[in-house]
């Protein structure tokens, strides 16, 4: 991305991994007629990372990308590709020696803040009379709809039901006693993290 950058021919790029599992690099030409030229040079680097290009041989290592702003609006899409080129930009970051970081450049601080600046942080409700903020809403939600799309389920059968007390119950026991640090959610417990290697 470096010598993209220093080209100046790309306005945008993101990182995402997919099912099966597939690890994709869209990558946005600053025009049309400069694509030719960002396709050269990604082509010098396949080599090194060709399990993380592409999970089945017959697949082409590079591809048309029309973009999505179909499903997000045009200026929804706008938005979007810049919040995916951030968590792209935050995933190099996380590995690069020469990156200058601090101890709030963590996932969970630039989370917390992206919801606050979009309302999540003052507003809220109250449950079982004690006010709880939207962002604490989002999360619970988010956690429940996330083990439903990745169980396949379209709604909450006692299966899935119990899963989620059981995870729930067992970072709650993980909690007891220890004080509260932000960073403690990527760094504390090595059993939540995980590499993914393509064949």
């Amino acid at each position: 991305m470096k010598e993209l950058e220093s080209q100046g021919i790309i306005n945008t790029f993101h990182l995402l991994f997919e099912d099966e599992p597939q690890f994709f690099l869209r990558i946005e030409p600053n025009s049309p007629d400069e694509s030719e030229k960002v396709k050269h040079v990604v082509k010098e680097y396949p080599t090194a990372i060709r399990d993380l290009l592409v999970a089945h041989p017959e697949q082409q290592e590079l591809a048309t990308y029309p973009g999505e702003a179909e499903d997000y609006g045009e200026d929804g899409w706008l938005i979007a590709k810049r919040v995916f080129e951030i968590g792209g930009r935050m995933a190099i970051g996380q590995i690069d020696s020469a990156f200058r970081k601090g101890g709030k450049f963590e996932e969970g601080k630039i989370l917390h803040c992206f919801l606050n600046s979009i309302g999540c942080g003052v507003s809220g409700l109250f449950r079982n009379d004690k006010f709880v903020t939207r962002e604490t809403i989002f999360h619970l939600k988010q956690f429940t709809g996330r083990m439903l799309v990745i169980r396949d389920k379209r709604s909450l059968d006692p299966e899935t039901e119990q899963e989620i007390e059981e995870l729930v119950d067992d970072e709650i026991h993980q909690w007891k006693g220890k004080p509260w640090r932000s960073s403690r959610i990527s760094q504390s417990d090595s059993r939540t993290l995980y590499l993914v290697g393509l064949a």
